[in-house]
């Protein structure tokens, strides 16, 4: 399933998914985190904070510089945690 409907490619979520994932592996491993099921809702809940912290920015509601950019990666970063 894409996640862009439109012309001309789009990410697709099973990628993003499985890329995301790799790097969660490589960094538990590294930093001798166990991933259980607390781990993945509070590993979302901070996603969600930066998230927020970047809208805030981007709605001027917050401290520092809005960026666009950081905004997507935030959210593709939320969504790969689904």
């Amino acid at each position: 399933m894409a996640a862009h409907q439109g012309g001309g490619g789009g990410v697709i979520l099973s990628e993003l998914s499985a890329s995301v994932l790799r790097i969660s592996d490589i960094y538990a491993r590294e930093h001798g985190i166990d991933r259980d099921r607390d781990w993945a809702l509070l590993k979302m809940q901070e996603e969600l904070g930066e998230l927020t912290a970047e809208h805030l920015r981007m709605s001027g509601r917050a401290r520092g510089e809005a960026d666009h950019d950081k905004l997507g990666d935030e959210g593709r970063t939320c969504w790969a945690c689904c």
